[in-house]
């Protein structure tokens, strides 16, 4: 196969037009073979420039990939075995990519953690599990999670608080203590940061109590009245946290 001429295109490519077909070469090919001087390709020499050209395909591919967005070492190892790329031609990439310091999963973990904690409610404990997902080395992960001040937590946790129980004013405090505790679980807090501020929490469980007492009273007196009316109401509003003593006072107050 004799070389005729090159065209350039876009990406560091070049057109290698040739007595037999056309190659689609990366620059840095042409140079590793010496390609401008060497005119004449065997088959074996082919076979070389073309497994060295796939490689370098591959790495623009992964170097877009990891352009768009920053990927940590697993995400962009499985996005390559998707496209059912040889093993050893991801492993030299990987390679590549962390000499360039295009890939480096602890500023992968900085840039996470940093998202989470400035774009979302997620905890430090849900934040872990994410990047343990993703196959990151557990100790990488909570030397940057320890580095952070216990007071930024908190400070999130009190956020959250604050507009979970604006959002659920009619419950009674000790349903929304449960509430908002198993909301913060669920997001990743642990439960020592949680404890002494659960505690803080008081509604006003009278202005609540009238509210669910009200609701309860106009649909339990839909199906009972008297004695078993008065059982059934205080039987729904004990279920939804109120004190007996409450229940029993207000139920007088409003006798029916």
């Amino acid at each position: 196969m004799r070389i005729i001429k090159f065209k350039k295109l876009s990406g560091g490519r070049y057109k290698t037009i040739t007595d037999e077909e056309e190659l689609i070469l990366y620059e840095d090919v042409i140079i590793k073979f010496n390609l401008l001087s060497i005119k004449e390709i065997d088959l074996k020499l082919l076979e070389q420039i073309l497994k060295e050209n796939k490689y370098y395909e591959i790495l623009n591919i992964s170097i877009k990939y990891i352009e768009t967005k920053m990927r940590s070492k697993y995400e962009l190892i499985s996005y390559l075995e998707k496209k059912e790329i040889e093993p050893s031609i991801i492993n030299k990439v990987i390679l590549e990519l962390e000499k360039l310091h295009l890939l480096n999963d602890i500023d992968y973990i900085k840039a996470f953690v940093n998202d989470k904690i400035n774009l979302s409610n997620d905890g430090p404990l849900k934040i872990k599990a994410e990047l343990l997902k993703k196959d990151i080395e557990e100790n990488e992960i909570d030397v940057y999670l320890n580095s952070f001040d216990e007071n930024i937590w908190i400070s999130k946790i009190e956020k959250i608080i604050s507009k979970k129980s604006k959002t659920n004013k009619n419950k009674s405090n000790l349903m929304l203590k449960k509430k908002i505790k198993n909301d913060l679980y669920l997001l990743g807090y642990p439960d020592y940061l949680l404890s002494d501020i659960i505690d803080k929490i008081n509604v006003n469980d009278e202005k609540s109590l009238k509210v669910e007492f009200n609701k309860s009273l106009k649909k339990l007196s839909k199906k009972y009245t008297n004695d078993k009316l008065k059982y059934m109401l205080k039987l729904e509003l004990l279920k939804k946290g109120f004190l007996s003593e409450q229940i029993d006072e207000l139920i007088l107050y409003n006798d029916f």
